[in-house]
């Protein structure tokens, strides 16, 4: 965790005093959107990277993360989270977003085979254009619904507030 905060915090101080901040962020894409990789943090740690394309409007990205327990490997998922919404700007470079998600987990959680592992709901962003190139996102989501079936146990959940993160996005 403090390599994480150390990292965003050098991105920080970097893009603070970054010369190359251009008047208008989308100038470039002529109309195509730009597409950006990212490196993210969420809820209980967990690390993931990904894809997304943005417009000045709208985004659409998919991010993956994984999980192994190194002590018995009885733990070893894979999570993809595909999301899409729209953007509207508040200021220059800083941007509200909101959407939904789709999220889907495969694997051997504790040793039980998981057959079955979706979650959907909406989420919300803020979205700062740190330079022209790198742009930090901080996400929450305020709902969403799981169904899950590992070994022979169903169980479905609905949760308020229990997701969010922080990412780092370096845009083309």
């Amino acid at each position: 965790m403090r390599f994480s905060c150390t990292f965003f915090s050098c991105i920080l101080f970097l893009s603070i005093f970054s010369s190359n901040f251009a008047e208008n962020l989308w100038e470039e894409d002529n109309g195509t959107g730009r597409f950006a990789i990212q490196g993210a943090i969420a809820t209980g740690g967990t690390l993931g990277i990904g894809i997304v394309h943005y417009t000045e409007n709208t985004e659409i990205g998919l991010t993956i993360s994984g999980q192994i327990n190194n002590a018995s490997h009885s733990t070893k998922t894979v999570t993809p989270v595909l999301f899409g919404g729209l953007r509207n700007a508040i200021c220059e470079g800083t941007y509200f977003a909101y959407g939904l998600n789709v999220v889907s987990t495969f694997g051997t959680d504790q040793g039980h085979k998981i057959k079955y592992d979706i979650g959907a709901g909406p989420y919300i962003s803020l979205e700062q254009m740190l330079t022209c190139h790198v742009m930090l996102v901080f996400w929450i989501d305020p709902y969403q619904y799981q169904y899950q079936k590992i070994g022979k146990t169903s169980i479905s959940t609905q949760s308020f507030f229990s997701t969010g993160g922080m990412g780092v996005n370096y845009l083309f």
